[in-house]
């Protein structure tokens, strides 16, 4: 082999050697190939959203409240570890091409969820387009280290009155060791299957209550037509600490 030729063969071969070093991670410096030939053996992950915190519960319901008024009742539950506060329920109605003819947003009555917890809503959607179902959005909140007053409802009773009108009686105590105002109850009635059938609040009178203090209160329902499918009850309490 001419000299010439032999050299030229020694840098060729020196050449390959060193590029095989470097791609295994020894060479004198790093070589990076491209992610595409590096991790073509590797599956393709698939991005997932977290569960939101705060979801509708799958119970809701709706009746029409007037000639011109729809009302849609639910439920939202705290999924999540912090308590949240200003939760902001969104519900769609659509008609049966799929368009959404109209949004209506209300907060939950309930000032603050803690986690595990439930509370209601009441959405009013005055004079509605035709639809022919209705969707609800993921609802908004606060997160917040606030809690609510502690209070405690006695003596409840309820019944249908003479009207048809489903009215629940009580006391509410101020067991929390300040001030509240505001003090009020909030009802959720449910049907025999657990359906959220209406929901409303009402004040306790007076509402300010000092520690170890109660006052009456009276929720009545007559926005229903009919409220004989009413099998249940949940009351929760709410008011502001001063």
């Amino acid at each position: 082999m001419r000299p010439q030729i032999k050299a030229t063969w020694i840098v060729f071969v020196l050449a390959i050697g060193s590029l095989t070093l470097m791609a295994a991670g020894n060479g004198p410096f790093d070589v990076h190939l491209p992610l595409a030939l590096r991790n073509s053996a590797a599956p393709t992950a698939t991005a997932t959203s977290p569960a939101p915190a705060v979801v509708v519960l799958p119970n809701s319901s709706w009746y029409q409240a007037g000639s011109s008024t729809v009302r849609v009742i639910g439920e939202v539950q705290n999924n999540g570890s912090q308590t949240v506060t200003a939760v902001l329920v969104t519900v769609n109605l659509i008609n049966a091409s799929g368009q959404v003819v109209k949004t209506e947003a209300v907060y939950t009555f309930l000032k603050y969820l803690p986690p595990g917890e439930r509370t209601c809503f009441n959405l009013q959607l005055i004079d509605p387009a035709a639809w022919t179902r209705y969707e609800f959005e993921t609802p908004t909140y606060v997160a917040t280290s606030s809690t609510g007053p502690v209070l405690a409802t006695t003596d409840v009773n309820a019944s249908i009155n003479q009207f048809g009108w489903y009215k629940i009686t009580g006391r509410v105590r101020n067991d929390d060791s300040v001030r509240v105002t505001g003090a009020e109850v909030i009802a959720t009635l449910h049907s025999a299957t657990g359906a959220a059938l209406d929901c409303d609040a009402a004040l306790a009178n007076p509402s300010s209550l000092n520690p170890g203090q109660s006052s009456p209160f009276e929720n009545t329902f007559t926005r229903r037509d009919d409220y004989a499918d009413v099998a249940s009850y949940r009351l929760q309490t709410d008011g502001n600490r001063q």
